[in-house]
């Protein structure tokens, strides 16, 4: 069998060995009217009656009872005399299970085992993830995932059966949860590497940037998926919480400072290139000072005095106007 790593793959792999109802349908009409031929030979009178009478046994005998359905986003193993069969033909890549709808098999001999090619998803509940504070092993967070899923398609319904669904969606689980648990382990790397210094946003971050490959990887190295007729389609990224709700207090105002002290700076900043641009325009700098506070709106306007720079000409102001602002310490009013 071919190497199956992708859902189209499988989606493919499956059409490929998998048998059209026309050509069932197709074998059944041919049995029932060879049936019906040899029936009205029998007959010592060949007459249209003994035709007619011939063809309905066929068809109730024959035809009817070897009608089998397969459901929808399902495939039929062919079961004969108890066995399976076409296991060898589908290894091989060849046509040997049903595909969905109705099929004609030899009614009492065959029978068709249904087995489910949909999409599946393994849901974990939750997991906890220990982080220990890197200056005292005894201190640590508790961090816990919710509704971790993986989802994947199965492209060999034969190999399925030899396993067992609830073994896989076992094992599927167990390697998912192995993998969020080393999650932690490369957080407490972090903490050490920053000597504790980390905030919440960063902890979303390291837990969830490659979550989802780090889970696809684990199952890939430890789990035999090719033995079980699966492929491993994605992991979605769980939710994330604190156990202890102080824990969360605490990362969260940690997080709300974090962006403040960033918000601060650029603020200094644009004060800072704002200035130097009134400067460049000639203005004194600590009116450029005033003025560029007064662009950021950390000045109320009983605060400043507006008036104009330029060269003044019949009563005009030559030149590019220029609104400062001076902060007026002496008319301030007296507390």
């Amino acid at each position: 069998m071919q190497t199956i790593k992708t859902a189209q793959e499988a989606r493919s792999f499956l059409r490929q060995t998998s048998i059209s109802p026309i050509n069932t349908i197709g074998i059944g009409i041919s049995a029932t009217l060879i049936i019906m031929f040899l029936g009205w030979v029998i007959f010592t009178d060949r007459s249209i009656e003994n035709l007619i009478f011939s063809a309905v046994a066929s068809i109730l005998l024959i035809f009817v009872p070897g009608l089998k359905k397969v459901g929808i986003a399902k495939c039929g193993i062919i079961i004969l005399f108890g066995k399976r069969v076409g296991e060898e033909r589908f290894e091989a890549g060849e046509e040997a299970i049903l595909s969905e709808g109705w099929h004609w098999l030899p009614p009492k001999i065959c029978k068709v085992l249904e087995v489910d090619i949909k999409e599946r998803s393994v849901t974990l509940d939750s997991v906890e993830v220990i982080v220990r504070d890197p200056n005292d092993p005894k201190v640590g967070f508790i961090v816990v995932f919710k509704n971790i899923q993986v989802n994947y398609i199965p492209f060999s319904p034969l190999r399925i059966t030899n396993t067992g669904e609830q073994d896989i969606d076992k094992e599927l689980k167990a390697v998912a949860g192995e993998a969020i648990r080393e999650k932690g382990i490369n957080l407490q790397k972090t903490l050490i590497s920053t000597a504790g210094s980390i905030t919440q946003g960063d902890i979303m971050q390291i837990f969830a940037e490659d979550v989802d490959e780090h889970i696809l990887k684990k199952i890939d190295n430890q789990s035999d998926t090719d033995r079980w007729g699966i492929v491993v389609v994605s992991a979605k990224t769980p939710t994330i919480e604190f156990l202890d709700p102080n824990t969360k207090k605490a990362f969260e105002a940690s997080f709300v400072e974090s962006k403040q002290r960033e918000s601060e700076k650029f603020e200094a900043e644009t004060l800072a290139d704002n200035t130097k641009m009134f400067i460049e325009m000639g203005i004194d700098k600590h009116v450029a000072l005033m003025t560029a506070e007064r662009r950021t709106g950390k000045l109320r306007p009983s605060d400043i005095v507006i008036f104009r720079q330029g060269t003044p000409n019949n009563g005009s102001t030559v030149g590019e106007d220029v609104i400062a602002a001076q902060i007026v310490a002496q008319n301030k009013p007296q507390p």
